[in-house]
């Protein structure tokens, strides 16, 4: 914070306060977003990217449950196939 001198007056104006105060929040916040990586110029370029990551999450996910309805298809196919073997042998007795 930029040091500054303020006469008396100034210094219990609330209004020049809430200013101060909102000018060095500005500020603040323009710093943590550079500090994350986000350039508060160009607030649509991170909306964009947050969308696209939305979008590779769902689909992750997606292929994920897909996955998993495979091997489950597979497993109950198997557990099947063991049950009608078995059952051809012991008819077949």
């Amino acid at each position: 914070m930029p040091d500054r001198k303020y006469d008396g007056d100034e210094r219990r104006n609330p209004d020049h306060l809430r200013e101060i105060i909102r000018e060095e929040m500005k500020e603040a916040n323009k710093q943590l977003l550079l500090a994350i990586g986000i350039n508060p110029e160009h607030p649509l370029e991170a909306q964009n990217d947050m969308a696209f990551l939305r979008s590779m999450r769902t689909r992750c996910e997606k292929v994920g449950l897909g996955a998993v309805a495979a091997v489950l298809t597979i497993v109950i196919g198997g557990v099947m196939s063991v049950f009608v073997l078995g059952f051809k042998s012991w008819v077949g007795k």
